[in-house]
C-alpha cells in the first residue's frame, strides 16, 4: 500500500522513505531525494543489490511513479520482482520489442499543448540533435566540437529547421521517414530553376486565358487550356515523383489559404530555401549535410527504431502517465542486448521524460515521480541532465544514477571540459553513495567529498634514554581512499551483506556526529 497522500496540493518534503541500518532515527526522506542520487560501486560491489534495491522498493511502496531504464537484459525481472513486492505490478508498462507498444518522439512533441511550447520548431529540432549527441556519447566521440563541426552542425540545424516547416505547411507527419524522403528529393539548382518556370508557366497560361475570357476570345482561351492543361500534367507528374515537390505544392496551396502573417512568413523562407538557397549549394556541401542527417537517423531506418519509434503516439506511453496515474514505464531495450538502437531508444525517451516532468502543473499533480539510470555513462546528457537536477526538486523527481566510476563519466563527457562536466552534474547530486570500489580517481573523489579532519596521531621513538611516544594532530581525509577497496559485497562470503558510505550534503548524522555514514545493506534470498 503507498503511504503518500495524493490529495495535498504540495510536496511532503519530510516523507520519509528510507532507513538506514544503524541510523534509523535519522531516515532519507523526500527532500534529499528529490535533489538526487549518485551511488559508485565496481562490478559485483553490490550497489544495485544493496542500497539500489532498497532505494528502488522505497519509491514503489510510496506510491511514486517513475521511469526505468535498462542496460542490462536483467534489469525488468529485477523491477519486475520489486513491483510485485511491494503491490505495484499493476502499474507496470513495460515497452519492449515484443510489445505492442510505440513512441515516435516528434509526433509526441508535435501533438502536444502549443500553449507550452508544443510543436515548435526550434524544440523539434534539438530533439533530432540530441540523437547525434547520443550517438556521439555512446561512441565515445563527444570532443567539444571544432569550428567545421560547428559549421556542419549549424547547417544541418537549418536544414532541419526548414524541413520541419515545410512539413508542418504541408500538413504531413513530422517524422524521421518524411524528413529523410524530404531531403533525398530536394531539388538541384537545375531541378529548381525548371520548377521555377513551370509555375510561372502555369501562372501565365492562368492570366492568359482569364485575359482570353474576358475579350471572348475563344480561339485564344482554347490555346490557353491546351497550354495549362499540358503544364498541369507535367506538374502532375512531377509531384506524384519527388515528396520535396509534393510537400512545397500543397504548402503552396496552404499558405494562399490562409492570411495570417506566420504563415506567409513561414512559406516564404520554406520556399526560398528549398528552391534558392539549398539548391544552389555546391553538390559536395550538400552531401555532407545529407550524409552529416542520415549519420543521425539512419538506426530509425530499420530494427527495434522503425518497428516501435516512429509511427504515433501509444496512449500508455505518455510521459504524463507516471505523474497523473503513478504509471512505472519500463525501456526495456537493453544496450547489453540492442547496442546503441537500445541507447538511442531511451535516451531520447528520458530527455522528452525529464522536459515533461519540468511542464507539470504541481498544483494539479503532486505525486513524486523516480527516474532511474543504471549504466548511466550509457544514457547521460553532457549539458542537458545538469540543468535538470537544478530544477528537479521543485519538478518533484527523485533521479537515481548508478555507475562503476566517475572515470565512466569522464569518458563520456567529451572534449576539454569532461571533468568539470561530470564533476558539476555530481554536484547536483547530493546524496553520495559509495560501495566498494578499486578505481582510485572514485574513491578519491569520494574521499574529498566527505572531506578531511584532524586526527591524534601517536609517533614512538627510540634512543639511548629509552622509548619516547609523542601526539600530535594530522589533517587527512575522515574516510581514506584505501577503505573504499574492503567494503563488503554481499553474496555467501559476506552472509548477503553489502556495505557502503553514504554522504548527504548538509546532513550532520547524530548517532557519529559525522557528515558520513558507513551502513550495511541485506541481498534478498531468491
Amino acid at each position: 500500500m503507498s503511504f503518500w497522500n495524493k490529495k495535498k496540493n504540495e510536496f511532503d518534503y519530510g516523507l520519509k522513505l528510507l532507513e538506514f541500518n544503524g541510523f534509523e532515527n535519522q531516515p532519507w526522506t523526500l527532500d534529499e531525494a528529490v535533489k538526487g542520487t549518485q551511488i559508485f560501486g565496481a562490478t559485483g560491489s553490490g550497489k544495485s543489490s544493496g542500497s539500489g534495491k532498497e532505494i528502488a522498493k522505497a519509491f514503489l511502496k510510496a506510491g511514486f511513479g517513475g521511469l526505468v531504464l535498462c542496460a542490462k537484459p536483467d534489469e525488468r525481472k529485477t523491477w519486475e520482482r520489486y513491483a510485485e513486492m511491494m503491490g505495484r505490478k499493476e502499474d507496470l508498462v513495460v515497452f519492449s520489442n515484443v510489445a505492442d507498444l510505440y513512441f515516435n518522439p516528434l509526433a509526441y512533441e508535435e501533438g502536444r499543448d502549443k500553449n507550452q511550447g508544443g510543436g515548435e520548431t526550434l524544440n523539434l529540432v534539438e530533439l533530432i540533435m540530441r540523437l547525434y549527441e547520443l550517438t556521439q556519447n555512446y561512441s565515445a566521440q563527444n570532443g567539444g566540437g571544432g569550428d567545421d563541426e560547428k559549421f556542419w552542425t549549424n547547417a544541418l540545424k537549418r536544414c532541419l529547421s526548414r524541413m520541419i516547416d515545410l512539413l508542418k505547411l504541408a500538413e504531413e507527419e513530422v517524422s524521421i521517414e518524411n524528413l529523410r524522403k524530404l531531403l533525398s528529393n530536394a531539388l538541384n539548382e537545375e531541378q529548381a530553376r525548371e520548377y521555377e518556370e513551370l509555375l510561372t508557366d502555369i501562372q501565365e497560361t492562368e492570366e492568359f486565358g482569364q485575359e482570353a475570357e474576358k475579350q471572348n476570345d475563344p480561339e485564344g482561351l482554347q490555346i490557353a487550356q491546351v497550354k495549362y492543361e499540358g503544364y498541369i500534367t507535367t506538374y502532375d507528374k512531377l509531384t506524384n515523383d519527388n515528396y520535396c515537390v509534393l510537400c512545397l505544392r500543397v504548402a503552396s496551396y496552404n499558405a494562399s489559404q490562409k492570411s495570417d502573417k506566420t504563415t506567409s512568413s513561414d512559406y516564404f523562407l520554406v520556399k526560398t530555401y528549398f528552391l534558392k538557397e539549398y539548391a544552389k549549394l555546391p553538390e559536395k556541401t550538400r552531401s555532407i549535410i545529407q550524409e552529416y542527417f542520415m549519420g543521425i537517423v539512419e538506426p530509425f531506418m530499420k530494427g527495434i527504431l522503425k518497428d516501435h519509434f516512429s509511427e504515433g503516439v501509444h496512449p500508455d506511453l505518455y510521459p504524463e502517465q507516471t505523474y497523473i496515474n503513478g504509471k512505472i514505464i519500463i525501456l526495456d531495450f537493453s544496450v547489453k542486448q540492442y547496442l546503441l538502437a537500445g541507447v538511442l531508444a531511451q535516451g531520447i525517451y528520458k530527455f522528452i521524460w525529464q522536459q515533461a516532468m519540468e511542464r507539470r502543473d504541481t498544483d494539479e499533480y503532486n505525486l513524486p515521480v523516480f527516474l532511474w539510470v543504471d549504466e548511466s555513462q550509457y544514457f547521460i546528457n553532457p549539458d542537458y541532465d545538469t540543468l535538470f537536477q537544478t530544477t528537479a526538486r521543485s519538478a518533484g523527481v527523485c533521479t537515481v544514477y548508478l555507475t562503476q566510476n566517475i572515470n565512466n563519466y569522464y569518458f563520456v563527457m567529451g572534449g576539454n571540459q569532461a571533468q568539470a562536466r561530470a564533476k558539476s552534474l555530481l554536484a547536483n547530486l547530493t546524496t553520495q553513495i559509495f560501495h566498494a570500489n578499486s578505481d582510485f580517481e572514485t574513491n578519491e573523489w569520494a574521499s574529498k567529498t566527505i572531506g578531511q579532519d584532524y586526527t591524534k596521531q601517536r609517533t614512538r621513538s627510540e634512543n639511548s634514554e629509552g622509548i619516547t611516544v609523542s601526539e600530535s594532530f594530522v589533517k587527512d581525509y575522515r574516510v581514506p581512499p584505501f577503505q573504499f577497496t574492503s567494503l563488503k559485497t554481499g553474496g555467501s562470503k559476506n552472509s548477503g551483506v553489502v556495505e557502503s558510505v553514504i554522504f548527504i550534503n548538509g546532513v550532520n548524522w547524530k548517532n557519529n556526529g559525522m557528515n558520513y555514514i558507513k551502513t550495511q545493506f541485506k541481498q534478498d534470498k531468491r
